[in-house]
């Protein structure tokens, strides 16, 4: 329903993280007993990990044919893990309009994380995720090189991912 709903990648991200943190406390400590302990997460839990090794091909606020990026695409190698890249709540996880497998983890403190262009999705709407547990993987097409988009968005602005993540320095 959210996708259908959604009139953009950023009302899909406003809309999975409003949901999620509407879900009643009960189903929230469900979810995590399932999927291992709750943990705070700050801003500062993201500079460790980046979600998939490869080469940052687009940076942040870089203009092109597309317009300018409000993330980075990281050219990965064909069936790369995508790594969640702090411990999160998977707010929304499935195919959204032109931009294919989506996932969108709140990390806390007004903070998603958007990750679009896997082909297969290894975690699920409500689950909780630890740093560096596998969420999606990329296509094995060897033909051509999957690119990994990411987004990182405050209170449903996008920031600059290279801040925080390894990849963008």
């Amino acid at each position: 329903a959210l996708a259908r709903e959604a009139r953009s990648l950023r009302d899909l991200v406003a809309r999975s993280v409003a949901a999620r943190r509407a879900t009643p406390a009960s189903a929230s400590r469900a979810s995590a007993s399932k999927s291992g302990p709750a943990a705070p997460v700050s801003q500062a839990s993201l500079t460790r990990l980046t979600p998939a090794a490869g080469e940052v091909v687009r940076r942040f606020g870089q203009t092109g044919a597309a317009g300018t990026a409000a993330g980075m695409t990281i050219r990965t190698r064909p069936g790369a893990q995508v790594l969640a890249p702090s411990a999160a709540t998977i707010s929304y996880a499935g195919p959204f309009r032109g931009y294919g497998n989506v996932l969108i983890l709140d990390v806390g403190n007004d903070y998603a994380v958007v990750l679009t262009g896997s082909s297969s999705l290894l975690a699920t709407a409500g689950q909780r995720v630890l740093a560096g547990q596998p969420v999606a993987e990329m296509g094995r097409d060897a033909s051509s090189a999957p690119e990994l988009y990411v987004e990182v968005r405050r209170s449903g602005q996008p920031v600059d991912p290279g801040r925080w993540l390894a990849a963008g320095r």
